[in-house]
């Protein structure tokens, strides 16, 4: 008798131990947590910049590892899930809002390594 009730207390420390249930996000939670991500800050900009010169120097001296850890830094997933979300909750004022946000982030990207590397091919 002993046996089968630590037996169930195991099962139920189990069943409770890999419940998904347990750390679900409310909707409401999940959609401020992406939105939030896609807003464009002064900050998030600044980071961008830095990142993007970080994968410049990477492509520079051709490492991978400098690159991926540019990607790690970069701010810019935030307005690409933000938009991925846009899209499928059928919000289009929403999914224009990050796209363009994402467009910016492009430009400015852009416009950062354009700068970086400028001087060596003069």
């Amino acid at each position: 008798m002993k046996f089968r009730e630590e037996n169930e207390s195991m099962k139920d420390h189990l069943k409770k131990a890999f419940s998904l249930k347990e750390d679900a996000a409310s909707h409401e939670e999940i959609r401020s947590r992406l939105l939030d991500g896609g807003i464009i800050t002064g900050t998030n900009m600044c980071v961008l910049v830095c990142a993007m010169v970080i994968a410049s120097v990477g492509l520079n001296m051709s490492s991978t590892a400098v690159i991926i850890g540019a990607m790690l830094i970069s701010p810019i997933m935030g307005s690409i899930l933000a938009s991925a979300y846009g899209s499928v909750s059928n919000d289009y004022p929403l999914l224009r809002n990050h796209m363009t946000g994402f467009g910016m982030q492009i430009v400015i990207s852009v416009a950062a390594a354009t700068i970086y590397f400028f001087p060596l091919s003069s």
